[in-house]
């Protein structure tokens, strides 16, 4: 009988560890990401997510373990020629390292540029494909408007755009629903959602809370003091049973037409 060729993930973690000052943020994680799919890591505040994030985008390097992704090896592979393939999305970060005096355009122009400045003239290209995606996302009309005096919802979808402008093969969400309220934090998820259903790309989601996700992830980790508790299919990861362990609280899980919730159960 002929066997399948299995396809190679297009990210993989294996046995990372990460210290910092001798104190360990990252405890052996393992974690495979194939093409298409859509993981979500789910971890209460200081389980190492943000570390986790900034392993893979090569910001920082790990104490121990290895890293592959589009079939590269961390350290052999200049890290500069894989970022381009990546879109990230970080507004806690973006939004106040970005210039004070750009426009919608500029911000959306800098994703092409790869950096988080506009330091550089666009090229007609870039013009035309920014103008487009502005248009085709409900932004056009306000293309020439600052950027700063977006609402919060409005600078996350933009800053979303910047990240998906050049079509990366695996993108990066680190709690995109920061600092939402609940009506910009639905209308954001209804927007990656409809963003989702005519486009194919890769994606982890990062949050610390199961009622923000959107409802195309089928896939979780879930991450506890540096360490992988689970990771495989939502529906096996998001239980009562394991998000109890995880939260370190009762909790009831329901999902109701797509939305993930976690009950606290008070004594």
């Amino acid at each position: 009988m002929k066997k399948t060729e299995q396809t190679a993930p297009l990210l993989s973690l294996h046995g990372i560890k990460f210290y910092r000052s001798g104190t360990p943020i990252l405890d052996g994680v393992d974690l495979q990401i194939s093409s298409g799919e859509h993981w979500v890591l789910l971890g209460r505040n200081g389980a190492g997510k943000t570390t986790l994030v900034n392993l893979i985008y090569g910001s920082v390097w790990p104490t121990a373990g290895r890293i592959n992704l589009f079939g590269e090896t961390f350290g052999e592979t200049p890290l500069q020629v894989l970022r381009y393939k990546i879109g990230i999305l970080d507004s806690s970060q973006q939004e106040s390292a970005l210039q004070k005096g750009l426009t919608v355009h500029d911000v959306l122009l800098t994703g092409f540029f790869h950096t988080i400045g506009f330091y550089r003239e666009s090229d007609p290209w870039e013009e035309k494909e920014a103008e487009r995606i502005l248009e085709e996302n409900g932004f056009g009309a306000k293309r020439n408007q600052l950027f700063r005096t977006l609402s919060s919802g409005e600078k996350k979808k933009v800053l979303f755009l910047r990240a998906m402008c050049t079509s990366p093969e695996f993108v990066i969400l680190d709690e995109p629903c920061s600092g939402l309220d609940l009506t910009a934090r639905e209308d954001f998820i209804d927007f990656l959602d409809e963003y989702k259903k005519n486009r194919n790309f890769t994606s982890i989601y990062i949050t610390h809370r199961i009622d923000e996700i959107p409802p195309f992830y089928e896939h979780a980790a879930l991450l506890k003091s540096g360490k992988i508790l689970f990771s495989g299919n939502i529906l096996d990861a998001f239980t009562s049973e394991k998000l109890t362990q995880l939260y370190d609280r009762k909790v009831v899980v329901e999902n109701k037409n797509g939305t993930w919730m976690a009950i606290n159960e008070r004594r």
